[in-house]
């Protein structure tokens, strides 16, 4: 049988259409096939045995029980407070595509169905492509949280050292991947007694420093520095006739650093507790007959307190 030449360039375009299309073919295949070992990190039990039941019927047969080998990628789902981190890592292509889901308090059952969709979703999805939240519809992305709390606070403060007593608010938010910052503003009086009377002494004050933290399933670690700038009252009242007595503000300062750390307790109901400490390197000294018998001066301890709401 004899062929036409226009035939036979119709025939060889054919096959190489042919073989284009089933090369697309076994590469997109071949992307779709790709077997993934799941990693759970910092989940509580009953989470994580319900994340791989449902990893089991979104994945089917791409989900591994091998943790390397030939097109294994390993997804990890790492439980915080208040959010779950999950990062596909594929060694061969050298790709990592990371999401983050807020918890928002929701029922296990179905923040672990939320996990697993999100799971399956960065799985799915090419590399660098835009990832949805599977109960929203929104983008999801890497997101901070903003913490308020009140407090009450113990401080040892001056010298001699003076036992201050009193609370106030802070707050602290997370913009950054791993670094945040936190800001207060206590209040604290206390008294001394000296011979010709009692010196009273009240001082306000406002912190503001960077930190960074690390989140342990319900319990959230943090480690500050900055610096705290104050105003100081003192006001000397005798106790007889014929003493003068006397007051005055003045300014404090000084830098501090700050060990803290939440445990979520429902929701985003949390019990912050806090120990800084830090040294005046702006003092204020109140006298009785020349000698000084109250000071804000040296080093100061504090430690904190109090019951705040993480968002």
């Amino acid at each position: 049988m004899m062929l036409l030449p226009g035939t036979k360039r119709v025939i060889v375009v054919a096959l190489i259409g042919v073989v284009l299309a089933c090369g697309s073919q076994a590469i997109a295949t071949e992307h779709s096939r790709q077997r993934v070992h799941l990693r759970l990190e910092n989940c509580r039990a009953a989470l994580a045995a319900e994340i791989r039941r449902l990893a089991k019927v979104e994945l089917g047969q791409q989900l591994s029980d091998e943790q390397c080998g030939h097109n294994i990628a390993e997804l990890s789902v790492r439980c915080e407070t208040g959010h779950a981190t999950l990062q596909l890592r594929n060694p061969h292509v050298g790709t990592v595509s990371e999401s983050q889901v807020a918890e928002s308090g929701l029922p296990l059952m179905v923040w672990a169905r939320m996990l697993s969709l999100a799971g399956a979703e960065l799985v799915q999805q090419p590399p660098g492509s835009q990832l949805t939240s599977p109960s929203t519809g929104s983008s999801v992305r890497r997101r901070g949280h903003i913490m308020t709390s009140i407090v009450g606070a113990s401080w040892l403060l001056g010298k001699p050292m003076l036992s201050y007593w009193g609370g106030g608010v802070a707050i602290t938010g997370k913009p950054w991947r791993v670094l945040g910052w936190a800001a207060d503003v206590l209040a604290a009086a206390t008294n001394v007694g000296v011979e010709l009377g009692t010196i009273r002494s009240f001082a306000l004050s406002a912190a503001l420093s960077l930190r960074t933290e690390l989140d342990v399933r319900r319990l959230n670690i943090a480690l500050a520095g900055g610096a705290r700038l104050g105003i100081v009252r003192f006001v000397g009242v005798a106790v007889s006739e014929g003493v003068r007595e006397d007051s005055f503000w003045a300014l404090w300062a000084g830098p501090l650093v700050r060990v803290s750390t939440t445990i979520r307790l429902w929701r985003g109901l949390v019990l912050a507790l806090a120990v800084e400490t830090g040294y005046v390197v702006l003092p204020v000294r109140a006298t009785v007959d020349g000698a000084k018998r109250a000071a804000i001066e040296g080093a100061w301890g504090l430690f904190s307190s109090g019951l705040g709401w993480r968002w």
